[in-house]
């Protein structure tokens, strides 16, 4: 059986705030739209937590894809920690969906050892990297004036929404750190990568 680095089990730790704290600023986003006057750029928060989700599909996917196109072999994808919800199958690929939808992570297994630490490191940079194209697309469709500006129209409001989500996720992930988890350290992509290069 493959290593799970967030078996099912109830959040613990800073995955606790974490949760807690997305719940949190979703209500009080929430409960600004209704009570204060209503401005279409009070949506920008709802619009970043919506995309919340399918960002970590999209960062995930990122690594599935560079893996496979490296040639390396992945063996699930998993979006969320703590209790499983879904299990399905997507070409071939067992996809696991879990209760707390706040990380994921894939499964690649190499297929030879030749240059698999550069190919390693791509692997990981490959989830930030799919996150910043989908920003540069954004800027590009909608443009840099009136991604930079504020507006009423929501269309424009949601990719803010989104391409702000998405650049914290890109930022939150290339910073090198670690955490002690109960199967031993988990790291972000950025630490992966420089460990992968420096091993």
């Amino acid at each position: 059986m493959a290593f799970d680095p967030a078996p099912n089990r109830d959040p613990s730790g800073n995955e606790r705030w974490m949760v807690l704290g997305a719940f949190v600023f979703g209500v009080v986003a929430l409960v600004a739209i209704v009570i204060d006057d209503y401005q279409p750029a009070k949506l920008a928060p709802v619009f970043m937590l919506l995309a919340w989700f399918p960002l970590i599909a999209l960062h995930e996917l990122g690594h599935l894809l560079a893996a496979r196109a490296l040639g390396w072999e992945v063996r699930e994808m998993v979006i969320g920690f703590g209790s499983e919800i879904a299990r399905f199958t997507v070409g071939g690929l067992p996809v696991r969906l879990k209760m707390y939808p706040i990380a994921g992570w894939v499964t690649p297994v190499p297929t030879t050892l030749r240059g698999v630490r550069w190919r390693s490191a791509l692997v990981y940079l490959a989830g930030p990297l799919v996150e910043l194209t989908l920003v540069l697309v954004l800027l590009g469709v909608i443009g840099w004036d009136e991604m930079l500006s504020r507006t009423d129209r929501v269309g424009v409001i949601a990719a803010q929404g989104v391409a702000l989500a998405a650049l914290l996720d890109v930022i939150s992930n290339l910073i090198p750190r670690s955490a002690q988890t109960e199967h031993g350290w988990s790291h972000t992509d950025g630490l992966g990568a420089l460990r992968a290069l420096s091993r």
